[in-house]
């Protein structure tokens, strides 16, 4: 009995389904997390300052590609499958509220679990806060 259930666990083992990958989940790079925050709070920092609006759309575009960044690495899918940067653009796009709020909900939700995981991979990162409507011209 014992033997079948070694032989069991290899197969499962094998075919990759005993839901653990050797060594653990894939961590998040330092490098991403650091630079994920600063693109983050660049732009949080670009809002609060009332920068003008080329400067609020300069550091929007550099956490658009940031978060591009998301779906062109190696990093773990339940990093990739946030879709942040489909909900970036759809804050910023939005022209009502109704199309706004569900959108700013998800990118601020999806940006906090990335900041969690960042840490749960021993990097430490804060997120400001960012001022709704997104787009300067929206408010």
């Amino acid at each position: 009995m014992r033997h079948a259930s070694l032989v069991t666990l290899a197969l499962l083992t094998a075919a990759g389904l005993t839901g653990c990958a050797p060594g653990g989940p894939a961590e998040v790079p330092a490098a991403f997390c650091r630079d994920f925050e600063h693109s983050w709070n660049a732009f949080g920092g670009a809002q609060n300052a009332n920068a003008p609006g080329d400067s609020a759309v300069r550091a929007s575009l550099s956490l658009q590609q940031e978060w591009e960044g998301l779906f062109a690495s190696n990093l773990p899918d339940r990093i990739t499958d946030l879709g942040l940067t489909s909900k970036f653009v759809a804050a910023w796009n939005a022209t009502t509220r109704v199309e706004r709020q569900p959108a700013e909900e998800s990118l601020t939700n999806s940006a906090q679990i990335l900041a969690m995981e960042c840490s749960a991979s021993g990097t430490e990162i804060t997120l400001a806060p960012l001022t709704y409507p997104l787009r300067p011209s929206a408010r």
